[in-house]
């Protein structure tokens, strides 16, 4: 059901053979919706599932834990999976939403390229949050910050939450101060020489 990420990406190619031995004319891409509708499964209905995970209730909220990043980990890798394949998953909590991508890109087009954030993580976070609650963007914070994360090499090793809630803390005077960096940035450029 889940393992860690390396172990998972060193099966994924004997998994997807697999699976095509079995599901004759599925593609790359029915795989990869498969394994996720699998992965969408909570902890809890696990034990529904299949005789297998019979045992699974035994297992301690902080194994949960620890697969649950895993399951995020197979998640985010099957996403980069599909882009190769020109389709993109956005996730809506356990649920994924695919979309086949304009075919019209030129072939040589780096899609997996990203560019390099220079700020901290917190200012990273301060940006999404304010674009989030600005309402530019309908989606919720997280997949704000999922979708940026993928174009934006940056690597949250903490919760969102945990990110959010270091904002929240933040002293009079100091809320704002990477939005108040921006402003400062815009204003010299705009002002004339």
């Amino acid at each position: 059901f889940c393992c860690p990420l390396e172990i998972y990406k060193d099966c994924y190619n004997d998994r997807l053979q697999s699976f095509k031995e079995t599901h004759y004319d599925a593609l790359e891409i029915d795989f990869i919706i498969n394994e996720l509708e699998l992965l969408s499964i909570s902890f809890d209905e696990i034990k529904d599932v299949s005789h297998f995970f019979k045992m699974f209730h035994l297992i301690s909220d902080e194994q949960k834990k620890v697969l649950g990043y895993s399951k995020d980990r197979i998640k985010s890798f099957l996403s980069e999976k599909a882009l190769e394949l020109n389709y993109s998953l956005v996730f809506e909590t356990d649920k994924y939403i695919l979309n086949k991508l304009n075919n019209s890109l030129p072939n040589n087009t780096n899609q997996t390229k990203r560019i390099k954030w220079k700020g901290s993580k917190q200012d990273f976070i301060e940006l999404t949050k304010a674009l989030k609650e600005s309402d530019v963007f309908n989606e919720t914070h997280t997949e704000i910050v999922e979708v940026l994360t993928k174009v934006i090499d940056i690597e949250l090793k903490s919760k969102i939450s945990s990110y959010n809630q270091r904002l929240k803390n933040r002293n009079n005077g100091s809320e704002t101060l990477f939005l108040d960096k921006l402003k400062d940035s815009i204003l010299d450029y705009i002002k004339p020489d």
